[in-house]
């Protein structure tokens, strides 16, 4: 027996080393690893510019920012830090309490990224800034402007975040800010396929909202505030799939919303865009409040060049494209649901210094391509709020205003019926 465990045992000890030196050299390696990891981003924060990720996943209203935040973020396309501040809702700008102080009146805007405007600095935004026009035109009460926006959102999501967040604030005025960039696609499952809240129509035509289910991925989310490597690294790779998708020749579905020709998925998304909007006005007015659309424009519909890349993104609607469409389109929607349409397309064109997205030009960043700058943003607010003053001029009857200063109930849950109708 002795001379057949031997072998055995000497078979056993080599094993062993083996399996220790292995585990010595992957301990080795892991080492190594952790150390160049931290190295990285230590030099990312040394060198580079980027800034940790404050959107997050929410189980019920698709995405909000990290609560109660303050802090100094640098801002890519703004090419600086900005201080951003983000309430106990997850939103841009200060608490408010839920009940509305008597002499108080409200307007509650909820959007995307071009209404939260992460690259401007929260006193030149276009909500603080509508703040203070409506607070200086009309005095006898005061004006609150609340942004209920954030990153990637779409018409859908703004509905259940209404629903959830915006309505207990008990606005006078509730508007949707509809961005031409991408909202419609973004409203539609069949063109994007986006982390947000989606919505379907059923076989008799009524909405109904589909099961989001965020990930629980807590080291990519610890990660994502915490690591200035890590979030680089999302952003090259962003971008790389980005020029990837350019390369191919691929069609970017957002585009579409400029194609005439409405078929297939196109005109199921219009279809579904028009049945939200009407929900919306619907929720909204039942709580006595006022419901508006506003139309945010695209950079392509401003300047020239930049229109002239769609047709190269649209698919097979290439030649059916009209840069107001998207306007007419949400026109002929609102005025059979009786809801108020703001533009902002014209003024936009008349403030530009050029018809060329040249990296001087004032209102967008990178020339059309990113977000507003401050000025525009201050345009938006202008005409925004003369809008809300003035009243529509394809509509009788009071401006908006007039009817909420009219009606000192307005806003309160369960008041009346909205005088828009």
């Amino acid at each position: 027996m002795a001379e057949v465990s031997t072998p055995v045992r000497s078979r056993a000890a080599a094993w062993a080393a083996r399996a220790r030196r292995l585990a010595v050299n992957l301990s080795l390696a892991a080492v190594t690893i952790i150390l160049m990891l931290v190295v990285l981003e230590g030099a990312i924060r040394w060198w580079g510019r980027s800034g940790p990720v404050l959107a997050v996943l929410d189980p019920v209203l698709g995405k909000r920012y990290v609560r109660n935040f303050t802090g100094r973020v640098y801002v890519a396309e703004a090419g600086r830090e900005i201080e951003l501040r983000f309430n106990r809702e997850g939103f841009r700008g200060p608490d408010r309490p839920y009940e509305k102080p008597r002499n108080v009146r409200r307007v509650a805007i909820v959007g995307d990224s071009m209404t939260v405007a992460v690259a401007t600095a929260e006193e030149k935004t276009m909500v603080v800034e509508l703040e203070r026009l409506m607070n200086r035109s009309h005095p006898l009460v005061e004006w609150e402007v609340m942004n209920f926006a954030v990153s990637s959102s779409s018409t859908g999501q703004e509905l259940v975040l209404y629903r959830e967040v915006v309505s207990r604030y008990q606005p006078d005025v509730v508007v949707l800010a509809f961005f031409v960039g991408n909202d419609l696609a973004d409203n539609c499952r069949r063109l994007t396929s986006g982390k947000r809240i989606y919505f379907e129509l059923a076989d008799d035509g009524s909405l109904r909202q589909l099961p989001f289910h965020p990930s629980s991925r807590r080291v990519s989310a610890w990660l994502n505030r915490h690591s200035r490597l890590y979030t680089w690294w999302k952003e090259a790779n962003d971008q790389v799939k980005a020029r990837v998708r350019a390369a191919m020749g691929r069609t970017r579905a957002a585009n579409q919303i400029f194609c005439t020709r409405e078929t297939g998925d196109l005109a199921y998304a219009w279809e579904l865009t028009h049945r939200l909007i009407a929900r919306f006005r619907d929720e909204v007015e039942s709580r006595g409040s006022r419901f508006v659309v506003a139309v945010f424009p695209y950079g392509p519909q401003i300047y020239d060049d930049l229109w002239q890349e769609i047709p190269e993104q649209a698919g097979a609607c290439a030649g059916e494209l009209d840069r107001h469409h998207p306007e007419r389109r949400l026109g002929r929607i609102c005025r059979a649901e009786g809801v108020p349409m703001v533009r902002m397309t014209d003024e936009f064109r008349a403030a530009a210094r050029s018809r060329s997205a040249c990296p001087e030009e004032r209102l967008f960043y990178l020339g059309g391509r990113e977000h507003w700058t401050d000025a525009g943003n201050q345009l938006a607010a202008r005409v925004l709020h003369r809008f809300l003053v003035a009243g529509d001029p394809e509509r009788s009857g009071p401006a908006l205003v007039d009817q909420v200063l009219g009606d000192p109930g307005a806003g309160s849950p369960g008041h009346g019926t909205s005088m828009l109708r």
